[in-house]
């Protein structure tokens, strides 16, 4: 089972590492660092014999690269529902001009349809990411997207659970941090995403 005890204390368990990682989470492009930082959390913990301890602060060009590619798989998988809010958008102007010339409020209905698709296309999405980038972490770029191996981690009991549970934390944190001037963003993101990645990297590797 997903150790969340361990999971939730593991930010904390070295305060000077968690400190730079926040401070990294800070800026756009920066923050690189730290998201390849969290997703060797989840890597740690793909092992059979899980590692609680935060990973040491090293390699860093690998963390960079981690991190921006980690961005790219995010950007990939959000791409139809990209497209289908900028489909939405397009004609939103002119379909609400058209039903209050003419009158026809089906036409918003219609908007509104596309609308929900676009959400559902984004929540699948942010479903499917941690096991696809937890594919690439554990083999190379392209694992994140062999989508049979993908939809056969995703879609089990455990993984469900655990991202529901990755997402509550995360959305507690971020409350709690809210309230933190400047740096409340940073926090939630960098304690958000090494609880996150660890927790699913755990659910990640008991699906076989």
């Amino acid at each position: 089972m997903v150790n969340y005890g361990e999971a939730i204390k593991r930010p904390f368990s070295d305060w000077k590492k968690l400190i730079i990682g926040i401070l990294l989470s800070i800026l756009p492009i920066i923050n690189f660092f730290a998201g390849g930082y969290e997703l060797n959390c989840g890597k740690s913990v793909l092992k059979k014999k899980k590692d609680y301890k935060l990973p040491k602060w090293t390699n860093w060009g690998s963390l960079f690269v981690q991190g921006f590619l980690l961005f790219v798989i995010g950007f990939i998988y959000m791409i139809p529902a990209l497209i289908a809010f900028a489909l939405t958008a397009g004609t939103a102007l002119l379909s609400m001009f058209e039903s209050i010339v003419v009158g026809d409020l089906s036409v918003l209905s219609g908007l509104m349809g596309g609308i929900m698709v676009a959400v559902i296309l984004t929540i699948i999405a942010a479903y499917l990411l941690p096991a696809a980038a937890l594919g690439y972490a554990s083999g190379r770029f392209g694992d994140a997207f062999k989508l049979g191996t993908v939809f056969r981690k995703a879609f089990t009991g455990v993984y469900f659970v655990g991202f529901l549970a990755s997402l509550g934390i995360y959305l507690i944190i971020a409350l709690i941090s809210s309230w933190i001037p400047l740096f409340g963003g940073a926090i939630a993101s960098f304690i958000g995403g090494v609880i996150w990645f660890t927790i699913m990297g755990e659910a990640y590797s008991l699906v076989k």
